[in-house]
């Protein structure tokens, strides 16, 4: 069987190690230029220039790239006709993931969401014990999933990492296996409460710290304590009944933690053979993602909400396009004035001929940024994406999240072929943002990076 990979970071890698232990053919996709040919050198698998090419050469793939990505990788893999194996969590939003399953349900496509822990040995005994009665009736249960995040990668930096990144990133989001494992050992789960914050002890603006009640059925309740910010790694289940009580220490194991991610792939193969049902399907795993997002909603995480540009965001606008440094990445660094500014503006909103799209990004009511999609070439189905953050909101980890949900929010009324991005060599930062999204780098012209991302 051929099976593509999608993300070559460090568990793209390992999963990709695995398949090929399991006697698979790999061929992997990495829109970074360092991550993907290094991958190629290391494992001596062929790597594709565009996660189309990848999907188009193979029978089922792996998720791993950036959580971001998730939702739109699965939707192509699906369209493809591939079965897939997607990296927790499925999406760092609920909308539109159900009618994707459900496609993927009815091309008779295999959904296998990597809950490794599932695979761990004490917690294949535990739920065994649960079932046959052992404790007696459940009564409460406590998760801790506490470490030091710097020490996770240290030849990376973690505030450059998905971890930082306050909107899909966080403690509560990273530490999904704990709201899964108390789903999976004591029953579906309602948040009743929850609370997270940055500490700033680490330096990074996400969630570093999270506490979770959950409600389960019968009535039994379970805390979840959740962050990055302690020097010695704990990661332990109580459990208690009415006739025992049950301590598990997830980081107390003899065998390698890779026996569960081999056995969850071997699993996953089976599946597609017929041979077995998902140990956690793609229908479980946005439940468990439900639970996620309500936790940091009832905390008051930040969410990026886009709309199109109104005739009111005209000032805000022109400050934004106006600001020093932003006008340093531009072609042309002018000051833009007033009339030349809401000429532009007011055509681009009102006239049925202008080729130019404003999406504004938000959290709550605070504007953060605007995103414009520009008809490229004449083509009314290719165009040329930039982003403009408001200069209050810049360096928070924001612009990825404002870009995505942007293009999502486009695609939805627009039918979208090829996006082209431009950027100065030296900007380096939207050269990265780029990158990060999906878009493959291009060619370099006259001083700038050419990036595309295919969307059909």
């Amino acid at each position: 069987m051929i099976v593509a990979v999608l993300g070559m970071g460090s568990i793209g890698y390992r999963h990709a190690v695995n398949l090929l232990a399991l006697e698979q053919t790999v061929v992997g996709f990495d829109p970074d230029p360092i991550q993907g040919p290094s991958s190629s050198l290391l494992l001596g698998v062929k790597m594709a220039e565009t996660r189309e090419a990848a999907l188009e050469a193979a029978d089922a793939v792996v998720i791993a790239s950036p959580n971001t990505n998730h939702l739109e990788d699965l939707t192509a893999a699906v369209d493809a006709g591939c079965h897939v194996f997607i990296e927790k969590p499925l999406a760092h939003k609920v909308e539109g993931v159900a009618e994707v399953l459900e496609r993927a349900g009815v091309a008779g496509l295999v959904v296998f969401v990597g809950m490794n822990l599932r695979f761990h040995p004490d917690i294949l005994e535990a739920r065994d014990r649960i079932a046959k009665g052992d404790l007696g009736e459940l009564l409460w249960a406590r998760f801790l999933s506490a470490s030091y995040l710097p020490d996770w990668r240290p030849w990376q930096d973690y505030r450059k990492g998905y971890t930082a990144d306050p909107v899909t990133g966080g403690v509560i989001f990273d530490s999904i296996h704990e709201f899964d494992l108390a789903h999976h050992l004591l029953g579906p789960a309602e948040v009743l409460a929850a609370t997270a914050r940055s500490s700033e002890s680490i330096e990074i603006p996400s969630d570093d710290v999270a506490d979770i009640l959950l409600e389960h059925p019968e009535g039994i309740v379970s805390s979840l304590h959740l962050d990055y910010v302690t020097k010695t790694p704990q990661r332990t289940i109580d459990i208690m009944g009415t006739e025992g009580y049950l301590k598990i220490d997830l980081l107390d194991r003899i065998c390698s933690a890779n026996n569960d991610y081999r056995a969850e792939m071997a699993s996953f193969l089976a599946c597609i053979e017929g041979d077995w049902e998902p140990v956690c399907d793609g229908f479980e795993a946005l439940r468990v993602l439900r639970g996620v997002i309500v936790a940091r909603e009832l905390a008051g995480l930040p969410f990026v909400t886009v709309r199109r540009a109104i005739r009111t965001d005209i000032l805000d606008i022109l400050l934004w396009r106006n600001d020093p440094r932003t006008r340093q990445m531009f072609w042309q660094g002018k000051k833009i004035d007033w009339k030349e500014h809401a000429s532009w503006f007011l055509y681009a909103l009102e006239d049925p001929q202008s080729q130019h799209n404003i999406f504004i990004a938000q959290i709550g009511t605070d504007k953060i940024g605007m995103v414009r999609f520009d008809t490229y070439d004449g083509n009314p189905q290719q165009f040329e994406i930039s982003i403009n953050m408001n200069p209050g909101w810049r360096g928070k980890g924001l612009a990825k999240s404002a870009l995505l949900e942007s293009i999502a929010a486009f695609r939805d009324s627009t039918k979208v072929e090829l996006l082209r991005a431009e950027t100065k060599e030296t900007n380096t930062a939207s050269r990265k943002l780029f990158l990060s999204c999906g878009f493959s780098y291009v060619h370099y012209d006259a001083g700038g990076c050419n990036y595309e991302k295919v969307l059909a």
